[in-house]
């Protein structure tokens, strides 16, 4: 009886609690069984949260960093394409970027030589636009100071999400007027990670504090090179995917006061990217075929799909000029002809993007752990982890599965080729059902 009476108590304050959490927030919540005292099983609600992942990059753009910024650029759909896989609760993770520079004359004195370049955005054009756009100049570079104001400027409101700060530089770290140790851990307080990225040598970052830094706010420490240039591997795959770029880029209608010059954006930031080679360029166009790539602002397409404008409303002054003389009903075919061709290419490119992953993950590894983008990205997939990330390498089991030696009788193979030449024609199959029955046993894959 008391052990009933016991159980009863506390499953009625886990209810209790339970209510009066859900009372203070709308966070997501899941069930976790556990067990109880006299072994007998219960659950209780567990806080699971939002799935939006905020990251502010906070870079030193003083006399010496040229290529850091180099290598920023170079690597930004790279780490973009990482962040796509990313799911909590299988769905897509939301990603937002926020970009501070720190440590150059150009910045005003009284604001510590810092400058938020970019709140926290989901607009990659303009997070690309913006660093391309950075340049360095002598400076001071003071980190707590830049930290502190990362800190109080943005909003992190994100219960249950993931809160990160990636702060780069070569200087002492505890230099100006803020104490490093109070900024970071401030940070920490409101639940935002530091990881801190010293460009230079490893125990040359520890003892200037770098280390010190990220351990105050639970983040990673990570040493780069950061006069080694990115590598990229071309594939067989690359043109292809370059060749949608243009139909896709077609799809988009821009609207609006700012729908033109965000469109010529568009095209701007094709040109950047293929700034460091076609390799590079695919990997952007790849990021806009991904749910990432959000134009909600500037394109009828997203701004409709996403509830945020209905047609009817948009003044014809507002809308492109093949649009201004349609009626409604031809701006509706218009939007949802150009809906349809862009996930169809979309499709496309995802699906030769497979492809692709499975060229480079056979081939040899371009892979450098002492780069911006990996030391990034082992951050984030290590911390996201904590708060239910997990990324969604769907092509993992192929690429992981160990290989065996294939037992096939030459004469067996001769005659089984014919038979596929002839049969071709009418057996193709999609790409994901290929992967599916090439891990079937004893299959043979005829190239």
């Amino acid at each position: 009886m008391n052990k009933i009476k016991n159980r009863f108590i506390l499953l009625s304050a886990i209810i209790l609690l339970s209510a009066c959490n859900n009372a203070n927030d709308d966070s997501l919540v899941s069930i976790e069984s556990i067990k109880l005292e006299d072994n007998t099983k219960t659950e209780i609600v567990k806080e699971t949260g939002s799935n939006t992942i905020n990251l502010s990059i906070l870079l030193d753009t003083s006399n010496s960093m040229d290529n850091l910024i180099e290598q920023v650029k170079s690597q930004l759909w790279n780490i973009i394409n990482q962040l796509a896989m990313a799911k909590k609760n299988n769905d897509n993770a939301n990603i937002q970027i926020a970009l501070y520079q720190y440590g150059n004359d150009n910045l005003a004195y009284r604001n510590g030589y810092i400058e938020q370049v970019l709140p926290l955005t989901n607009d990659l054009d303009l997070i690309s636009e913006k660093l391309f756009s950075l340049t360095t100049n002598g400076g001071e570079e003071y980190c707590g100071h830049v930290i502190k104001q990362a800190t109080n400027d943005l909003n992190w409101k994100n219960q249950g999400g993931l809160n990160l700060i990636f702060i780069a530089g070569n200087e002492s770290f505890d230099q100006g007027g803020v104490e490093f140790s109070d900024a970071c851990s401030n940070a920490r307080n409101k639940d935002i990670t530091i990881n801190t990225i010293f460009c230079g040598e490893y125990y040359t970052g520890v003892n200037s504090s770098w280390k010190e830094g990220a351990t105050i706010s639970e983040g990673n420490y990570f040493n780069i090179d950061m006069n080694q240039q990115t590598v990229y591997t071309s594939t067989p795959y690359d043109k292809d995917i370059e060749a949608l770029n243009e139909g896709l880029n077609n799809t988009y209608i821009p609207f609006g006061s700012s729908g033109t010059r965000k469109k010529q954006n568009q095209l701007t930031q094709d040109l950047n990217s293929n700034g460091y080679g076609l390799a590079n360029k695919t990997n952007r166009i790849i990021s806009k075929s991904s749910h990432l790539y959000d134009n909600a602002s500037w394109d009828l397409i997203d701004a409709k799909e996403q509830s945020k404008i209905v047609l009817s409303d948009i003044k014809t002054e507002e809308l492109p000029e093949e649009m201004k003389t349609m009626n409604l009903t031809e701006k509706k075919e218009y939007v949802a002809s150009k809906s349809k061709a862009r996930k169809e290419i979309q499709l496309q490119i995802q699906n030769l993007n497979k492809q692709r992953i499975l060229f480079l993950a056979n081939g040899t590894s371009n892979s450098n752990n002492k780069s911006f983008d990996y030391s990034m990205m082992t951050s984030i997939k290590t911390q996201a982890k904590k708060k239910g990330f997990v990324f969604n390498e769907n092509l993992a089991p192929v690429l992981n599965k160990k290989k065996e030696k294939a037992f096939v009788n030459f004469d067996f193979f001769e005659k089984t080729m014919a038979q596929a030449k002839i049969n071709r024609a009418d057996k193709r199959i999609d790409f994901d059902s290929f992967i599916k029955m090439s891990q079937e046993p004893q299959t043979i894959i005829l190239d």
